[in-house]
């Protein structure tokens, strides 16, 4: 016996096109959302190096690319495309002529779109 629920959605157009004047857009990666995860004045965002560290802040994994900005000080957002799962990040972040060497706690990791917000108190330099 086949069930029919009222919330079948297969009798509707869901599709793009079924709207007036829509059509589908591409999926661009960008970092427009950094204006939401970050509160206060920003430094531009970098392409950075980040190394994954283990809780005696040893390196537990491989280095990965990612887009670093500076939200203070004493805080960073990182951008990348999966999530991060340990506690500490070593980032290598280039300011002007120099780079600047980091040591990160993770604080908090969340997903925008396409890409991954990581957002941590900087520990050291």
């Amino acid at each position: 016996m086949a069930t029919v629920s009222r919330f079948d959605l297969g009798q509707f157009n869901l599709s793009h096109s079924s709207y007036p004047g829509s059509q589908e857009q591409p999926v661009q990666r960008s970092t427009v959302a950094a204006d939401q995860a970050i509160d206060g004045p920003t430094w531009p965002a970098a392409r950075a190096r980040a190394t994954p560290l283990d809780e005696r802040l040893q390196p537990c994994g491989s280095p990965f690319e990612c887009d670093a900005m500076r939200a203070t000080a004493d805080s960073v957002t990182l951008w990348h495309i999966r999530p991060v799962r340990t506690r500490f990040l070593a980032v290598e972040l280039p300011v002007g002529e120099w780079v600047e060497r980091l040591v990160v706690r993770v604080t908090r990791c969340e997903s925008f779109g396409l890409d991954f917000a990581v957002r941590g108190d900087v520990m050291g330099s």
